[in-house]
C-alpha cells in the first residue's frame, strides 16, 4: 500500500512539475516580460508562506502539548474519580480543564486567523499579478 501510494505520489509531482516548467517556458517564449511580471508577483506569496509555515509548526506542537496536558488532566480526574468526590474537588478539575481548553482554543484561534491572511494575501498577490499582465499585455499589444 505505501509503495503504490508513494510510486503515485512520485509520478502525479514529477508530472506537475514538468507541466508547470514546460508551461514556465511556453510562455518565456510569447513574452518574457509578461513572464517575469507573473513570477515576481509570486515571491512575496512563497516569502510569506515560508513564515507561515513555521508559525504553524510550532504552533501545532504547542497545540499538541496543550492536548496532552489537558488530556492527562481529564485521565487523571477520571481514574480518581472516588477521590475526586471524596474531595469534593470537582470544580478544581473542572477549573483547570478549562484553563487547558482555553489555551487550546486560543492558538488554534490565531492559527485559523493567521491562516485566513495567507488565504487573503495569495488571493491578492494571484489577483494582482493577473491583473498585471493584463495591463502591460494590453500596452504591449
Amino acid at each position: 500500500m505505501i509503495t503504490e501510494g508513494l510510486s503515485t505520489n512520485v509520478s502525479m509531482f514529477l508530472r506537475a512539475f514538468l507541466f508547470i516548467l514546460a508551461a514556465i517556458i511556453y510562455l518565456f517564449v510569447i513574452s518574457w516580460a509578461l513572464t517575469l511580471l507573473m513570477l515576481a508577483c509570486f515571491v512575496p506569496v512563497f516569502i510569506f508562506a515560508g513564515f507561515f509555515g513555521r508559525f504553524m509548526r510550532n504552533a501545532q506542537k504547542l497545540v499538541q502539548e496543550r492536548k496532552a496536558l489537558i488530556s492527562s488532566v481529564a485521565e487523571e480526574a477520571i481514574s480518581n474519580i472516588r477521590t475526586v468526590k471524596a474531595f469534593s474537588t470537582e470544580k478544581e478539575e473542572h477549573i483547570k480543564y478549562d484553563k487547558g481548553n482555553e489555551l487550546v482554543f486560543d492558538i488554534e484561534y490565531r492559527k485559523a486567523v493567521w491562516q485566513g491572511f495567507l488565504q487573503f494575501m495569495a488571493s491578492l498577490f494571484v489577483t494582482g499579478s493577473m491583473c498585471a499582465v493584463i495591463v502591460l499585455g494590453c500596452k504591449l499589444v
